[in-house]
C-alpha cells in the first residue's frame, strides 16, 4: 500500500478543493445565465437590478461576471427592441406597412438581435393586427355604404344606428359614421313626402309616458291611420314604433304595479275603485311579455287587499276587546269602592 508524506496529502487537499470550487462556480453561472436568458421584464434586467446585484454579489471569477454582465445588457437590449416592435405594431393603422415583405415584416427580420422565437411571436403579431385591420376596414365601409345607398329614414334612424353601436369600431369612428348618417337623414327630409308629419308623429310617439293614447284606435293609432302625407312605408313603421312603445310602457307599469301592491298598507287603495285597479285594467297580456300575466296581478292585488282587510278587523277586534276589558275592570273598581264605604259605615254604627 502507498503512503503519502504530508506535502502530497495537502496538495491532494487544495487540489480536490479547487475543483469543488470550479464546479460550484460552474453550476452558479449556469444557473444566472439561464435565468437572464428567461427574463423578459425590463425592470429585471436593468443595472442595479436584483439581477446585476446577483451576478456582483455571488464568489464568480472576474471574466465569469463580465460574461454574465454582457449577457444581461444584450438580453436587455433585445428586450427593448422587441417592445418597440410590438408596440408600432399594435398601434398600426396603415395596413399596407403590415403585410408580407413591408415596413414591419423587415423590421422583425432585420432585427439581429431579437431570437428566433422572438421573431417567430413578433410576425404572428403583424399577422393578426393585419387580419384585424382587414375586418375593421370592411366594417367601417359595409357601414358607411349602407348609409349612403339607404332610402328610408326609418332604417338610418334605427338600424343603422344599431349596427355602428353594436360594431366593433373605434369611438372615432362610431362618431364619424353617425354624423354621415345623421346628415343622410337631413338630405332624405327635404325631398321625401310626409316626412314633416312622419317625424312630428315619430317624436310625439317617443316622448309617450302613458298607455291609453297608443292603444289600437286610440289617438296615435287614428292619426297614422288618417294622415294624408305618410305613405304606406311610413304608416307601417310608425304603426311598429307605436306598438313597441306600447308594450315597453306596458311592461314598466305592469312591474311597477307588482313592485307597489306589496307595500300598501291601506285597503282604500286597493278596492276595486282605486287607481292601482284603473293602472292593472290599461294593461293587455298581448302587450306583456315573459310570464307577466293581467289576472295574476288582480289576483296578487285582491289578495293583498283582503290581508289588510283582514288585518283591521283583528285590530278592530283587539280594540274592542281591550274596551270590553277596560269598562268591567272599572265596574270592579267602582263596587270595591262602594264595599269599602259601607264597611266603614257599619264599624261606626257598632261602636255606636
Amino acid at each position: 500500500m502507498s503512503k503519502f508524506n504530508d506535502d502530497e496529502l495537502l496538495n491532494l487537499f487544495f487540489s480536490e478543493l479547487a475543483t469543488i470550487k470550479y464546479q460550484k462556480d460552474d453550476n452558479v453561472f449556469t444557473r444566472i445565465k439561464k435565468k437572464i436568458q428567461e427574463t423578459f421584464d425590463l425592470e429585471e434586467l436593468k443595472e442595479d437590478s436584483n439581477l446585476d446585484k446577483e451576478i456582483q454579489n455571488f464568489n464568480l471569477n472576474k471574466k465569469q461576471k463580465n460574461k454574465l454582465q454582457m449577457l444581461r445588457i444584450n438580453q436587455e437590449g433585445m428586450i427593448i427592441r422587441y417592445n418597440e416592435i410590438k408596440t408600432g405594431i399594435e398601434e398600426e393603422t396603415k395596413i399596407n406597412r403590415l403585410r408580407d415583405f413591408q415596413f414591419w415584416y423587415m423590421q422583425i427580420t432585420g432585427s439581429q438581435n431579437l431570437t428566433d422565437r422572438l421573431k417567430k411571436k413578433l410576425q404572428k403579431i403583424r399577422k393578426d393586427r393585419f387580419d384585424f385591420l382587414v375586418d375593421y376596414i370592411a366594417e367601417f365601409n359595409r357601414i358607411q355604404q349602407g348609409i349612403q345607398d339607404e332610402t328610408e329614414i326609418e332604417r338610418l334612424r334605427d338600424f343603422w344606428f344599431s349596427e355602428i353601436t353594436k360594431s366593433k369600431l373605434e369611438n372615432d369612428d362610431k362618431q364619424k359614421l353617425n354624423e354621415l348618417r345623421e346628415e343622410h337623414i337631413r338630405k332624405l327630409e327635404q325631398t321625401q313626402p310626409g316626412t314633416n308629419d312622419f317625424n312630428y308623429i315619430r317624436n310625439k310617439i317617443y316622448d309617450k309616458k302613458k298607455i291609453p293614447n297608443l292603444k289600437v284606435n286610440r289617438h296615435w293609432f287614428r292619426e297614422i291611420r288618417n294622415s294624408k302625407n305618410l305613405s304606406k312605408e311610413q304608416k307601417v313603421a310608425l304603426n311598429i314604433q307605436r306598438d313597441k312603445k306600447l308594450k315597453a310602457l306596458s311592461n314598466k307599469k305592469y312591474d311597477k304595479i307588482n313592485e307597489e301592491i306589496p307595500k300598501i298598507e291601506t285597503a282604500n287603495l286597493l278596492n276595486n275603485r282605486c287607481y292601482i285597479n284603473i293602472m292593472i285594467y290599461e294593461l293587455k297580456n298581448e302587450n306583456l311579455k315573459d310570464d307577466r300575466d293581467v289576472d295574476t296581478l288582480q289576483q296578487k292585488r285582491q289578495e293583498r287587499y283582503q290581508l289588510i282587510q283582514k288585518k283591521v278587523e283583528i285590530s278592530k277586534y283587539d280594540r274592542y276587546k281591550r274596551q270590553i276589558t277596560n269598562f268591567y275592570n272599572r265596574k270592579q273598581v267602582v263596587l270595591l269602592s262602594n264595599d269599602n264605604v259601607l264597611a266603614k259605615i257599619l264599624k261606626t254604627s257598632i261602636k255606636h
